[in-house]
């Protein structure tokens, strides 16, 4: 077992960057327990915490540049790793970082320890046997340092209020009703919108993707629906606002939050976008490709496209830990398009294999401490009612126990027309749940929300009037 460049790298920025964690990481680990340039710059960080008793911070420019000098064949990697920490230090998946280098270090000295004694024990004689037992009880001291044997409520205090110190904080959706209630993706949780074909499952997790994208945040995108080209293309539509095809304007609603609550939804201003680009003008992959690179200095979206039906949770774990290892990419937010069509246990019923598909993804996202959301169908004989329930969820109702925020989304042909939908936030896991926000789309331009507002009661009263 070795550690991961990825890890190895947010280690370091941990040291040089972090007074508290990279404290933590100093009597974690040691030099030699980095790969060759990583191994030097955390010598040089390490020396530096323990003469100045914090991290470099600023001076690690100056650490990078007398690693230069000590060690000049690697200078080029020196000033990529340098660059590198600059770009990821302030959006480490600190938690699991440190996890990992816990299960290294025991690993490594579990690893020791088996030789020593075999030596030992090999031996026979009775000094051996009495250092072989030394060992034994020196390795069970390391197990139970690194053991956690959870926290002890009251006695703990500082474990016990530790909500208060670090919140769960949840990626932002754009959706302000929802941002304000941390009702987005969080760490260590899975969630779920469940919606009609054609309502915008995939802008909403595009939606998703560009907002912690922009937030600094790495962003992993399993596509299972599409082909790579077909996503590449709703992806940049999404980014840039782009339609299919020229056509002379667009519009979409922006609601007056006027009077009381009961009547929001019903006022709005019409708003109108002229002179889009499309695919079909000309010269506009050019266009395109310079608007690209200047977010080139950010690249923390991957896209990882796999067959329907072919790539298993086993699969996905495995993927994970290549990009990791070979690549030093961590995602802080997974996206799934969709769980539902993932390959599921041939020897399960479908409604026990999507319940089972479910438990391991957000065992997953507890494991690795990332946010994972994903999107599934409703019945059909949901897809245009006044409100989609949870239990109208195509394939398994079960399966939506593992899911810490379900959303589901419905629109009628009234409403398609205008442009509008409705979200019903029908779980909130340790938040308000119940409530429904009006949302305004533009999918011509690949936009799931527009503008929003928390539905009220005038609206709702509408709607029925206009099913009856």
């Amino acid at each position: 077992m070795k550690l991961a460049t990825g890890v190895q790298e947010a280690l370091i920025a941990l040291l040089c960057y972090n007074d508290k964690e990279g404290a933590v990481v100093s009597g974690l680990v040691s030099s030699n327990d980095f790969d060759p340039v990583y191994k030097e710059l955390a010598d040089l960080a390490l020396s530096y915490r323990s003469d100045h008793k914090e991290a470099p911070g600023e001076h690690t420019a100056d650490l990078v540049d007398r690693a230069c000098e000590l060690h000049p064949t690697f200078e080029r990697q020196f000033d990529r790793l340098y660059e590198s920490l600059i770009v990821t230090t302030d959006n480490i998946n600190t938690k699991y970082v440190l996890e990992r280098a816990q299960k290294f270090v025991r690993h490594q000295e579990l690893k020791r320890a088996t030789a020593s004694l075999a030596r030992l024990i090999n031996t026979g004689t009775e000094e051996s046997l009495a250092e072989a037992e030394s060992v034994i009880h020196k390795h069970s001291k390391v197990v139970t340092t690194s053991f956690d044997p959870g926290t002890y409520f009251i006695h703990d205090i500082a474990g016990t209020l530790g909500f208060l110190e670090e919140p769960d904080e949840a990626f932002p959706t754009g959706i302000p009703e929802l941002d304000i209630r941390n009702l987005g993706p969080v760490r260590g949780q899975y969630g779920i919108l469940s919606a009609r074909t054609g309502l915008g499952k995939t802008w909403w997790l595009l939606q998703l993707a560009m907002k912690a994208h922009q937030h600094g945040h790495k962003v992993l995108y399993i596509n299972l629906e599409m082909s790579t080209k077909q996503f590449m293309m709703r992806l940049i539509q999404h980014m840039f606002s782009i339609t299919k095809r020229r056509t002379e304007r667009l519009s979409y609603r922006r609601f007056r939050r006027v009077g009381d609550m009961d009547s929001w939804g019903m006022d709005f201003d019409t708003k109108w976008m002229r002179n889009l680009d499309a695919f079909e003008d000309d010269g506009i992959g050019a266009k395109i490709a310079r608007k690209l690179q200047k977010f080139q200095d950010t690249e923390r979206f991957l896209v990882k496209s796999f067959p329907q039906r072919t790539l298993s949770v086993q699969g996905l774990e495995a993927y994970l830990d290549t990009m990791e290892h070979q690549h030093k990419f961590i995602p802080d937010l997974v996206l799934i398009d969709y769980v539902d069509i993932m390959k599921r246990d041939p020897n399960l019923p479908r409604w026990e294999g999507l319940t089972d598909l479910g438990q391991h993804v957000r065992r997953i996202a507890q494991e690795r401490h990332i946010g994972v959301n994903s999107v599934t169908q409703v019945k059909a004989t949901a897809a245009g009612g006044q409100r989609v329930e949870l239990h109208e969820r195509a394939g398994s109702w079960d399966s939506l126990g593992d899911v810490d925020v379900a959303l589901t989304a419905a629109q009628t042909e009234r409403e398609k027309e205008a442009g509008l939908a409705r979200l019903h936030v029908a779980k909130g896991r340790g938040d308000e749940s119940g409530f429904e926000v009006l949302i305004s789309q533009c999918l011509d331009i690949g936009k799931f929300c527009m503008d929003s507002i928390r539905m009220g009661k005038e609206y709702r009263e509408e709607l029925g009037r206009d099913q009856q």
